[in-house]
């Protein structure tokens, strides 16, 4: 929940916070590399994104989060190994307890009305330490 409420409050540093640790790191020098910019302004855009689709701010009302039915973490983590120039899923699933995929789905009051923005969205989360992490 605090990873979406991030977005929807724009808070940039409780989003790093759900981070994996040293994700950021990496993902920065990417953006950098790539994009001619970081992860702060990565994340405004994101915002940006969600506000746009919702037609302004909105509020989070309900999460749902399933099973993908799947192990797809390993074609997740492809994408990462090659932005990073590195074995970068063999270094999480060594640092962590467990990791996991879900399907998330999430609701949230625009003008007043609940609407579904964003639908079966598939999110992998790395557990360390009793804490769950993700990735973007």
């Amino acid at each position: 929940e605090v990873y979406f409420t991030a977005f929807q409050n724009r808070d940039f540093d409780t989003y790093k916070e759900c981070l994996f640790p040293g994700y950021a790191d990496h993902m920065e020098v990417y953006l950098r590399n790539n994009y001619e910019y970081g992860l702060q302004e990565s994340f405004n855009n994101q915002c940006d994104n969600l506000e746009n689709m919702c037609g302004g701010e909105f509020t989070i009302t309900r999460l749902r989060a399933v099973p993908t039915g799947q192990d797809n973490c390993a074609s997740f983590f492809e994408v990462l190994n090659e932005s990073f120039d590195a074995d970068y899923y063999s270094m999480v699933k060594e640092e962590s307890d467990s990791i996991t995929d879900l399907y998330f789905s999430v609701m949230a009051d625009t003008k007043g009305e609940e609407s579904l923005i964003i639908s079966e969205f598939e999110i992998v989360f790395a557990e360390k330490d009793g804490k769950y992490y993700t990735f973007g």
